[in-house]
């Protein structure tokens, strides 16, 4: 399985992996585990470019899961997908940011790479209630093309 391998080298290079959050007290621990990480004092001139994760969704199809029904009642799925919109804006600006200043690269770069993290697991959280909600996405609209 291309995806066992895939975990098992992301565990060996000392990345920390999880395949949903179980539950809402250990994803607020991930997320506070990750938020203490991430602002440490000079991480954005030591950092070096690491792999972001790809988008699982392309903006028509998020735009189609702002109107789905939910059958909670609760406006979370809506606000969800607007999130992960702003963040992927935000990646595209940063990019763009670090191609024109290139002396500032780094700075530009860190930004980025936090609001790609955050876009990540928002693209989970609205996997999640996608198939609990048993939304039906069009295939063509997905951009992940793994397992």
């Amino acid at each position: 399985m291309k995806t066992d391998r895939a975990v098992n080298a992301l565990r060996h290079a000392g990345v920390r992996v999880h395949r949903e959050p179980p539950g809402q007290p250990m994803a607020s621990q991930i997320l506070n585990d990750l938020a203490f990480s991430a602002f440490q004092p000079g991480e954005a001139q030591t950092r070096t470019p690491t792999a972001r994760p790809p988008r699982r969704y392309t903006d028509d199809a998020l735009a189609s899961m702002v109107d789905m029904s939910s059958t909670i009642s609760c406006e979370c799925p809506r606000h969800i997908t607007e999130l992960v919109l702003q963040r992927s804006a935000f990646e595209q600006y940063s990019d763009e940011c670090v191609s024109r200043i290139p002396a500032d690269a780094a700075l530009h770069r860190y930004p980025g790479e936090v609001a790609n993290g955050a876009r990540a697991m928002f693209e989970l959280a609205l996997e999640r209630i996608a198939r609990e909600e048993k939304w039906t996405i069009p295939s063509s609209t997905n951009v992940r093309t793994d397992d």
